[in-house]
């Protein structure tokens, strides 16, 4: 091969390599026809600006339109446990108001309990009072009594000794 030959060869090769082979229809990114389908690597990426509509794939719509519905799901769980949590917060205020109400309640059962033992007590005290006063009286009265059926054998006894003396014959007769 001639010096000639190869310094031709050489400036081919290196037009072919910055023309990007282009012209030679090797290697190199062809451009798509408006016909041509969108390459698989641009097929889910948009093309446009921040205004203009994306274009999904039914891949990127399943996944887009399930994960809508599962924020819609999360904020409807989470306005639910918000609403739950002010009914508990109403619940345990009502326990709450419930168990300070019966504790009053019991407060005042023991107040009552313990003014019914002292009138028991006392009913007991004035019962006993009473029996011990009624025992007095039959006492009393028994004595009395005694006294009386005492002050009628005497009457009895003086008025059946006159009963004797005239009862008796005279002595001179």
């Amino acid at each position: 091969m001639s010096p000639r030959f190869q310094n031709a060869l050489l400036l081919v090769a290196g037009a072919v390599a910055l023309t990007g082979c282009s012209a030679l229809g090797v290697g190199g990114p062809a451009q798509p026809t408006p016909e041509a389908p969108v390459a698989a690597s641009q097929q889910y990426l948009s093309k446009g600006g921040a205004n203009t509509a994306l274009d999904l794939g039914p891949d990127q719509k399943s996944l887009l339109s399930e994960y809508s519905a599962l924020q819609e799901l999360k904020l409807k769980a989470e306005l639910r446990a918000k609403e739950l949590e002010g009914q508990n917060e109403q619940l345990r205020a009502q326990l709450r108001n419930a168990e300070s109400e019966r504790d009053s309640q019991r407060n005042q059962s023991a107040g009552a309990e313990a003014e019914l033992v002292r009138l028991r007590k006392q009913l007991h005290e004035r019962d006993a009072k009473i029996l011990a006063l009624t025992l007095e009286k039959t006492v009393a009265t028994h004595n009395a009594l005694l006294l009386r059926i005492a002050a009628l054998e005497q009457r009895l006894e003086a008025a059946n000794a006159p009963t004797d003396v005239l009862a008796a014959p005279p002595q001179g007769r």
